[in-house]
């Protein structure tokens, strides 16, 4: 937002509504590339179907972690001083926490499953288990976002 950030305080809603647009923009983006792989990938696949619906709605409920977490910190630690957007692209080490988040996330998800194998279950088990974290993670994410992210947004 950069130098309009001070307008929005003039308009008459909550950090939160500022902030839940983004959140569903960035998993818009994220479902329409991942149901396009999901579909070419049951086509091409037809057996392994439950497993990449499952692969997909993990997908999604992580990129509503990250997207959440994102923005919180966005929020928390606001860039404001660029004047064009390759300015604010620049040097941004907001997204690089993100992009670091979203590794770890990658490195725990393999690492859930793979336990759940080792432990005798399925690979879809595995799955099952992995999206239930993902789903626990999304609640906590979502009260971060709509209790402490959207707070810590209107008093920037």
């Amino acid at each position: 937002e950069g130098i309009t950030h001070e307008q929005r305080k003039t308009f008459p809603v909550t950090g939160l509504d500022h902030l839940l647009p983004k959140l569903w923009i960035g998993m818009l983006m994220n479902g329409f590339s991942i149901l396009l792989l999901a579909v070419v990938a049951c086509v091409i696949l037809p057996k392994f179907i439950p497993w990449i619906v499952m692969g997909f709605l993990a997908s999604q409920l992580a990129s509503f972690i990250l997207n959440a977490i994102g923005l919180c910190y966005d929020a928390a630690h606001p860039k404001l001083n660029w004047r064009t957007e390759q300015e604010a692209m620049k040097s941004n080490f907001n997204s690089m926490i993100v992009f670091l988040g979203s590794l770890a996330m990658l490195g725990i998800g393999v690492g859930v499953v793979f336990l759940v194998i080792w432990l005798g279950g399925t690979f879809l088990h595995g799955l099952l288990a992995l999206t239930a974290l993902l789903i626990i993670g999304a609640l906590a994410c979502w009260r971060m976002l709509t209790h402490t992210g959207a707070k810590s947004y209107y008093l920037h």
